[in-house]
């Protein structure tokens, strides 16, 4: 790979070490990628919000969340002139002999060009290598087709490892649709409505509201029999610190009788606004304070004048039978997706995530065992 670059690379404030690791001509221009492990980027933020396919998992606000975790995170850019035209970003950390790695809603890019998605691809296999990760998990951006293809075609394999988010329920908005609420189902409206005679109050919380929601999170989370993520109430705080300080979090809580009872986590990125996370104590049911609080936080997104509301994860059967306009099965129309679904939301199917072995031996032992893989069940296709 080229060292030195061929011509005078731009340099921000914000991406003050980097090393040019590569260039070529993209649509008859001269480009360069640039490879730092600096936690701090504001342009890449920037470009990522300006983008449909840009995600806050791709951040280096999320880096700087991660790298608390033990994650170390290299980010390769793709600039011509002052303009970024793409990139990535990988989080790795050692897990036993090995050194995983995470390419999460990446790589992102700004157009379809065929040389910029063939020069993203071998960037990341180089990436991989000179980071030593042995094992990379994959997951293109949500409205990615283009690179998803070519990765099963540069030695990724479907992933039967993990159990990633590939399908959601998102509310669309924007000035192009009726306003939200109107599309909303009359028992959601009746409920808050009935929320607010009954004197559940929702208000932005702060800072100091982080331990109850946490608590609240955790409450949540044994009723759906998953492990809290976040991990840690010093995990969240971490979390907020970092998208706190550019105005991107925001938490909403409702109180019934003047105790917190629910709490919503949300991101706000780009055009998008994600409900992350949230939490319920099980009090209250009888004062709607989840139904309350789901419908403000869904209005003050419309009113951002963002174009989705995301719930983020549902099952993929259960989404795909929305899509496909069958009938889900019984035992999948749970009850929280037949509540979030009540707001206006439609299923979408996401990527499936796929995995990029180094060993070409141990990636010839995984391609042999997927089929017992799958029909363990520890991967929806």
């Amino acid at each position: 790979m080229n060292r030195e670059p061929p011509f005078p690379p731009p340099r921000t404030e914000a991406d003050p070490v980097s090393e040019c690791v590569d260039s070529r001509k993209i649509g008859g221009s001269p480009a360069t990628a640039w490879c730092s492990t600096a936690i701090d980027d504001q342009a890449w933020d920037d470009f990522l919000q300006s983008t449909p396919l840009g995600h806050f998992q791709q951040s280096s606000m999320w880096a700087s969340v991660k790298a608390g975790e033990g994650w170390r995170p290299v980010r390769v850019v793709i600039r011509q002139s002052d303009q970024i035209l793409g990139g990535f970003q990988i989080l790795s950390r050692p897990r036993g002999w090995l050194r995983e790695g995470f390419l999460n809603k990446g790589p992102v890019y700004g157009s379809k060009d065929p040389g910029l998605l063939g020069w993203l691809i071998e960037l990341v296999a180089r990436t991989v290598k000179q980071e030593g990760i042995d094992l990379l998990l994959s997951q293109t951006p949500d409205a990615d087709q283009a690179l998803d293809a070519l990765q099963g075609a540069h030695g990724y394999a479907p992933d039967a490892l993990t159990r990633i988010i590939t399908a959601t329920l998102c509310v669309p908005l924007g000035g192009h649709l009726p306003p939200v609420e109107s599309r909303m189902r009359k028992t959601i409206q009746q409920e808050a409505r009935q929320a607010v005679r009954r004197g559940t109050v929702v208000r932005e919380g702060g800072e100091a509201d982080l331990g109850a929601f946490f608590a609240m999170m955790c409450v949540t989370c044994r009723r759906q029999n998953t492990q809290p993520n976040p991990a840690t109430e010093e995990s969240l705080r971490r979390l907020w610190n970092a998208f706190h300080a550019r105005g991107l979090v925001r938490l909403t809580i409702a109180d019934c009788d003047g105790k917190p009872t629910a709490g919503v986590f949300a991101i706000r990125f780009g055009n998008r606004v994600t409900q992350w996370k949230k939490g319920w104590n099980e009090e209250f049911r009888e004062k709607h304070p989840n139904t309350l609080l789901t419908y403000e936080s869904i209005r003050w997104a419309e009113q951002q004048g963002v174009a989705l509301y995301d719930f983020v994860g549902v099952d993929r059967p259960f989404a795909r039978s929305i899509v496909e306009g069958v009938p889900p099965e019984k035992g999948l129309l749970a009850s929280r997706y037949f509540f979030m679904m009540g707001f206006g939301s439609e299923a979408k199917l996401l990527p499936l995530g796929r995995v990029l072995i180094r060993n070409r031996f141990i990636r010839g032992v995984y391609r042999a065992a997927l089929p017992a893989l799958f029909r363990l069940g520890r991967s929806e296709r």
